[in-house]
């Protein structure tokens, strides 16, 4: 008996099931919104979207990595977080609709699972009780992250050191620049 592969979807639903937007949603829920996904293959060193691009989708890793970066004053490139197969990006965006913050290029042949902003909101007119969900979870997100910078900025010892980007999987963590705080 031969080794069944999943299938790209599924390790699509998987991952942005775990993302702290999706976690809580009910399972018939989740596999309507993620049943509009779509799957993407990027070269290396193709661009995934520039800033200031719309804000008009999220992605998930699937496989390979993507650099999320700016450029400097003096135009050089500022590597804000190396994103690897198991992480997601730009659901604030997906929420909010603004441009994108950063760039995101493939730094490695890579394959995205792709949710578009339209597809999300037009699940929410026809699910309206998701938006309660979703408004608790972005609250809790919210004042989670503000509570342990409080805490940690309460404790902290300054000392000047370069600035590290998180590179941590949407399913948590602790506020600062990484996936999950800004919307690129």
């Amino acid at each position: 008996m031969g080794i069944v592969a999943r299938m790209p979807t599924e390790d699509a639903r998987r991952l942005l099931g775990e993302c702290f937007l999706f976690r809580e949603l009910e399972t018939e829920a989740r596999n309507a919104l993620f049943g509009r996904l779509h799957i993407r293959a990027y070269a290396a060193g193709e661009t995934v979207f520039l800033m200031g691009s719309a804000g008009d989708s999220m992605m998930a890793v699937l496989s390979g990595s993507v650099r999320i970066s700016v450029p400097s004053p003096d135009g050089k490139e500022i590597v804000l977080a190396i994103l690897h197969a198991g992480e997601v990006f730009g659901e604030i965006a997906l929420l909010d609709g603004k441009d994108r913050t950063a760039d995101a290029r493939a730094m490695t042949p890579c394959s995205l699972a792709i949710l578009e902003r339209r597809e999300v909101l037009a699940f929410l007119d026809r699910h309206p009780k998701t938006w309660a969900k979703f408004v608790e979870v972005l609250c809790n997100r919210v004042t989670g992250d503000w509570k342990s910078s409080c805490r940690s900025a309460s404790s902290a010892t300054f000392v000047a050191r370069p600035a590290r980007a998180s590179t941590s999987a949407c399913a948590g963590g602790s506020a600062g620049v990484s996936s999950r705080s800004r919307k690129a």
